[in-house]
């Protein structure tokens, strides 16, 4: 079946007139019911191409059913799906964004958009279509309500980066049709996908005290979120491990900003008054690199003065200079854990909750070196 051109888009408002006693009138705006044939004359399609979208089935462009579906979900309609659930079904992507750490604007965030791209990817290949959409932290559980209620047969990932445990409490009950990604929830009853943040930080430790490094600072994000603190954890245990610790001169909080972190650590620089370390263990590569180009227009060799390890590795790891020793982390795998996980619930939404943890692995390039001789 081949869809109807989109010559227009018709308003889902129509004007109502009501005659006064004084013979005015007044013109409000009434909103229909909305069926699929408003949604159809909406999009400019024929009911038979909504109804396919809708059930999730082929027989439309990617560019209509993604319109279809936005239009059934902001205009709330819900939508029961038919019991044949084969061909396309709805995958929608949600990321909760609040400040440094997921912004609005996805293309600002490298690994997150990589991460997005890896679950399209993957949702392809399970037959879903995809909505990828963002929403502030504060809206995040009416919103995840709104966009599973139209699609009886859709599944949501959540980027969860942001969430505190108090909102993944509150989405555990939608447990059968979520899977949240990029946070553990170790005491919530949610189905998650998140990296391996302490063994991260401690591959990295580990590297920079085989290097012969005994002199460690630490640069940490000033918004503090849960995959945070599993990598400072693991950093400080092994560091304790060592015998060492980290003083409160050598611990820079800095935003997750390349230009923000650079321009934060250059003021610290400047004023500080005791040596730097040897060695920067940094939460994410945006610290890291905004770090190492304070540090150079500082006159510190990177890394024959100072050696900087990061987490994530983000492209801009592999063009900085010098290129950037970090952590890896694969949004494939994530991505196919996430969407797996999805499908199996599909076959059984009362099963109990999967957490899963995704290994990560050291990429040793050229910002770490030997410790320098005193």
């Amino acid at each position: 079946m081949r869809d109807t051109p989109h010559k227009r888009i018709a308003p889902l408002t129509k004007l109502k007139y009501t005659k006064t006693e004084a013979g005015n009138f007044i013109v409000t705006k009434e909103k229909p019911k909305i069926n699929i044939t408003t949604i159809a004359r909406a999009a400019g399609v024929s009911t038979s191409s909504v109804s396919l979208a809708l059930n999730g089935k082929p027989g439309v462009s990617e560019e209509t059913r993604q319109n279809i579906l936005r239009i059934a979900r902001e205009s709330g309609y819900r939508h029961h799906a038919t019991s044949d659930t084969s061909g396309m079904r709805v995958l929608q992507i949600l990321a909760c964004a609040e400040g440094e750490i997921v912004g609005e604007d996805m293309s600002r965030s490298p690994f997150f958009m990589d991460l997005v791209r890896s679950i399209e990817r993957e949702a392809r290949t399970h037959g879903y279509s995809c909505i990828v959409s963002t929403v502030s932290l504060s809206e995040v559980e009416r919103e995840v309500h709104r966009i599973l209620a139209p699609f009886a047969n859709s599944g949501l990932v959540l980027l969860g980066t942001n969430l505190d445990d108090s909102q993944l409490e509150s989405l555990a009950r939608l447990a059968e049709h979520t899977v949240v990604i990029d946070t553990l929830a170790a005491r919530t009853p949610l189905n998650t996908v998140v990296m391996n943040n302490r063994q991260g930080a401690i591959l990295a430790t580990r590297h920079l005290l085989e290097l012969g490094h005994r002199s460690f600072g630490y640069c940490h994000g000033t918004r503090r979120i849960s995959n945070f603190r599993e990598r400072e954890r693991g950093f400080l245990e092994t560091l304790g491990e060592a015998g060492l610790s980290v003083p409160a001169t050598s611990r820079f909080a800095l935003t997750s900003d390349i230009q923000v972190a650079t321009a934060e650590m250059s003021r610290m620089l400047s004023d500080r008054e005791t040596p730097m370390p040897t060695a920067l263990v940094c939460e994410n590569d945006y610290l890291a690199i905004g770090a190492i180009r304070a540090l150079t227009a500082a006159d510190y060799r990177v890394p024959d003065d100072i050696s900087v390890v990061g987490f994530d590795d983000i492209a801009e790891s592999r063009v900085t200079s010098p290129e950037l020793t970090t952590v890896h982390v694969s949004t494939d795998v994530i991505a196919r854990n996430a969407v797996s996980r999805l499908v199996e619930l599909q076959k059984d939404p009362l099963s109990l909750p999967v957490k899963q943890i995704v290994d990560t692995h050291l990429v040793i390039r050229q910002s770490t070196a030997a410790a320098p001789s005193s």
